[in-house]
């Protein structure tokens, strides 16, 4: 497979996560082999954002590729081997004020350093 990386994080010496196109690979062995970790949504949405808090936790952000519909959050706790997805409300609709309040709320957290406070904000979605 080849396809140009788009987002890439090392969490540990070891453990790291890497985006390429809209697939998402995990590695427990500094890169020398990779697991393919993506969530599996509906084919009409594209990979966004992805986030790890740590070796465990993170985010998917799932949108739609055509512009319409409704974005996904996938979330997991396991470092990727299991996904649990959840509908978003874009910011723009008129349900927007809910997500935008946590997602603030969570990227505060994350950009403190604050880990508690992430998993706390997380949890209230």
């Amino acid at each position: 497979r080849s396809a140009t990386p788009r987002q890439f994080e090392l969490l540990s010496a070891r453990v790291g996560w890497l985006l390429a196109g809209q697939e998402l690979f995990w590695t427990t062995d500094a890169g020398d082999n990779w697991r393919l970790i993506t969530p599996r949504a509906f084919d009409e949405q594209s990979v966004a954002d992805v986030h790890f808090l740590d070796e465990k936790t993170g985010w998917v952000l799932l949108l739609p590729s055509t512009g319409n519909g409704a974005g996904r959050l996938a979330r997991t706790a396991d470092g990727g081997a299991t996904w649990q997805l959840e509908n978003v409300v874009l910011p723009g609709s008129d349900h927007a004020a809910p997500y935008a309040t946590w997602h603030l709320a969570l990227v505060d957290a994350i950009a403190a350093g604050d880990a508690t406070a992430a998993r706390r904000a997380a949890a209230r979605l």
